[in-house]
């Protein structure tokens, strides 16, 4: 079931963030349906498929062991899609904003984490292909302006013109606020495709089981960038974020 939601932003230029469950790059599936293990039925709706293994905990047969969407992120500027910059640069242009402002961008990514984090389900259920999916109240508008736009607005108000400095970047000229808005929905999308820790923390209850970093790899560099760990952390941090 595609799932998809744009934010026309609201701030004076005509700029559009979209998510779209129509990728091609599926990540594998590490949530369990099955933890009882009472069926060897996939779960995956609409799949007759069956599994040998009565005790697959994952409940997903051989064909859906990845994930059935996979949630991309596209930015449009009065009405042509944009080829945004990866990770590190955005990254990179974020502090030269907050230096030349005076901005606490320090809090603005501690917010993000908090926000985005383990809060966003697997993109299979959120495409309303898993027995979760019935469960739990998901929404992707919903999901993106509490966990996105809510977070941007606070550091990056749109009434505020400093929020639309130009950043130049090898992609071509954004706002700032722009820029916040692709890196924090970005690491919505990570979290949805990658991660696990939404699965653990909110429907096992136990999050030290989680086993991927999920969004939290688009914040790594940043760490890195930040903070002086007595190594070069730039070139191993760079091959994770091509």
């Amino acid at each position: 079931m595609p799932v998809t939601f744009s934010y026309i932003d609201s701030g004076p230029q005509d700029w559009k963030v979209s998510l779209s469950s129509n990728g091609k790059r599926k990540h594998k599936n590490l949530s369990k349906y099955n933890l009882d293990r009472s069926s060897n039925k996939c779960r995956i709706v609409g799949c007759i498929n069956t599994f040998k293994t009565r005790g697959r905990m994952t409940g997903v047969c051989d064909v859906h062991k990845k994930h059935t969407s996979d949630l991309i992120l596209t930015v449009s500027h009065s009405a042509s899609i944009e080829s945004l910059p990866g990770h590190i640069e955005i990254i990179e242009k974020l502090l030269e904003w907050s230096k030349s402002t005076n901005s606490p961008i320090d809090r603005f990514i501690e917010k993000l984490i908090k926000s985005i984090i383990g809060n966003i389900p697997e993109i299979s259920t959120l495409a309303g292909m898993t027995p979760l999916s019935l469960e739990v109240n998901i929404d992707l508008k919903s999901l993106f302006e509490k966990h996105v736009v809510k977070v941007v607005d606070e550091f990056f108000e749109p009434d505020n013109l400093v929020s639309y400095l130009p950043l130049t970047t090898k992609k071509g000229t954004f706002p700032a606020r722009i820029l916040a808005l692709a890196l924090a929905s970005l690491m919505f999308c990570e979290e949805a495709n990658r991660g696990d820790r939404w699965f653990y923390r909110h429907i096992l209850k136990d999050e030290s089981k989680t086993t991927k970093l999920g969004g939290a790899m688009t914040v790594a560099y940043y760490a890195a960038r930040q903070f002086k760990w007595g190594m070069d952390m730039q070139k191993p941090l760079g091959s994770i974020f091509r």
